[in-house]
């Protein structure tokens, strides 16, 4: 399943080791912040979903 971040905080993620993480130097707003933890929480569940279905 491919998780597409939104669209405020494209561009200032970058991701290694099966995680997501804020670029260094980047500050987000609050409202970005909330963004970043649903999309790191829904990148990590369906991570999990595709890997209990193997």
């Amino acid at each position: 399943m491919l998780v597409i971040p939104p669209k405020e905080i494209d561009g200032k993620l970058k991701f290694r080791n099966n995680d997501v993480f804020v670029r260094d130097g980047i500050t987000l707003t609050e409202h970005e912040m909330e963004l970043y933890r649903q999309y790191r929480k829904e990148l990590h569940r369906a991570r999990s979903i595709q890997f209990e279905e193997d």
